[in-house]
């Protein structure tokens, strides 16, 4: 069997750049044309169809027949349309309103390979992290398409709609530390979604004066916008932060987490409010409010964020939920 991982490591072949250039060129040229003017309703038609269907084609010989996983041509198909909404004049664009419901199913169907890829995983690995869902869902959307930062924005995106949906039945784990409810983070959220359902009702009906279309995209987004929310609410409950003397996980929900070996750890200091520094070699896990202890690292260490971001950590500050949980996790190093 081909190794989908080993090929997706690799960049895509140039014969797929160019060519795949050569079309989106050749299509930006077209609907600047007098030739279109005098056949737009053909002249969309065309250049859709080139930009939808040929170059995922293309990538379909290039790259898929090379050893790449086959669910890698739904992104392909979402930037060909992306790129058609920007190129066709928004009055020819009924064939590219024709092929939305099929892009809503091919969402469904990488949702779908992600989710069972994770399967595949959470049976592979029974060490370390195999137990994070996060953990699961980042490696599955790597053995698809390999790392990098459209795979970490994709893992992002599966892994909150999980936390929104499927996590509801999950435990909060009985160790470990997290960092949203010193600073009122449930309270802020209610209020959020408040907010979000009276400006959503509001808009949606002054909306659909002008466009209906308009008014049910906006508040899809709106309904996303909840969804994102609650996935983001969920990792904060579930993934705290955990210690076992060797090896320190430190996580903000889906915002950032790290693996620190204790060994990369001089100390953990108490705070005064104002004390910790805003730098940008720091990170705050603190919600809204001033940290209250400083973990410090003699190196520095690589933070991951949401949609595959990295950033490069010399000291975090943490406003714990439960500081003597906290102090007594951190005994060692406390001063």
């Amino acid at each position: 069997m081909t190794d989908t991982r080993a090929f997706a490591r690799r960049p895509l072949p140039a014969a797929f750049w160019a060519s795949a250039g050569l079309v989106a060129a050749v299509c930006a040229a077209i609907v600047r044309t007098p030739l279109f003017d005098r056949a737009p309703d053909m002249g969309a038609f065309g250049v859709t169809f080139d930009l939808c269907v040929t170059i995922p084609v293309l990538y379909y010989f290039l790259v898929v027949r090379r050893g790449a996983h086959p669910a890698t041509l739904i992104p392909v198909f979402g930037g060909g349309m992306v790129l058609a909404r920007f190129l066709v004049p928004r009055g020819h664009q009924e064939f590219l309103h024709s092929l939305a419901p099929l892009a809503s199913v091919l969402e469904i169907v990488l949702l779908a390979v992600v989710f069972t890829r994770v399967r595949r995983v959470s049976r592979a690995l029974r060490a370390a992290d195999a137990a994070d869902p996060v953990e699961k869902i980042r490696l599955a959307c790597e053995g698809i398409f390999g790392p990098g930062r459209m795979t970490g924005f994709l893992s992002a995106e599966v892994a909150i709609l999980w936390f929104a949906l499927f996590s509801w039945r999950r435990p909060r784990p009985a160790e470990g530390v997290t960092f949203y409810r010193a600073s009122g983070w449930p309270t802020v959220l209610g209020v959020l979604f408040l907010l979000i359902a009276g400006e959503g009702f509001g808009a949606h009906v002054l909306l659909s004066k002008w466009s209906v279309h308009a008014a049910w995209t906006f508040t899809a987004l709106d309904a996303y916008s909840v969804l994102w929310l609650l996935g983001d609410f969920q990792a904060l409950r579930l993934r705290p932060a955990t210690f076992d003397g060797e090896v320190l996980r430190l996580r903000l929900g889906m915002r950032w987490s790290a693996r620190i070996d204790a060994s990369n750890i001089p100390s953990v200091t108490r705070l005064s409010p104002g004390e910790f520094p805003k730098t940008r070699d720091t990170l705050r896990f603190s919600m809204l409010d001033e940290p209250r202890y400083a973990i410090a690292f003699r190196e520095p260490v690589p933070f991951r964020g949401i949609a595959g971001l990295e950033r490069k950590v010399r000291a975090v500050g943490v406003l714990p939920d439960d500081p003597a949980a906290f102090e007594e996790l951190f005994a060692d190093f406390l001063s």
